[in-house]
């Protein structure tokens, strides 16, 4: 569910957010999947971009599991030159509570 979430809102940024987004896509290296979700969004609409937004992709962009896996994740993302990390928690997952 989580990974849907940011598997949605990359494709959206990707094809609907204007030149900026899309040019940052470009220069983190994400220019050939920007160029299809674009191309996708277009042709085929929304739920088919979603689709088009690869596995790696969301993988790079989010973590979603133990904290464990979160603190190597960071660590991950700052090894890879980013400066800044979003960190949300749902309690959804342990307690049903929303």
């Amino acid at each position: 569910k989580a990974y849907q979430a940011v598997r949605e809102q990359t494709a959206f940024y990707m094809a609907k957010m204007g030149e900026l987004h899309y040019q940052n896509f470009h220069r983190i290296g994400l220019g050939e999947v920007a160029d299809e979700v674009r191309r996708v969004w277009r042709e085929e609409g929304s739920k088919a971009a979603y689709a088009a937004v690869t596995d790696d992709v969301v993988h790079a962009r989010a973590y979603a599991g133990p904290v464990e896996g979160a603190v190597e994740w960071v660590e991950a993302q700052r090894e890879a030159g980013y400066s800044q990390s979003s960190v949300a928690i749902s309690l959804a997952a342990t307690t049903g509570v929303r």
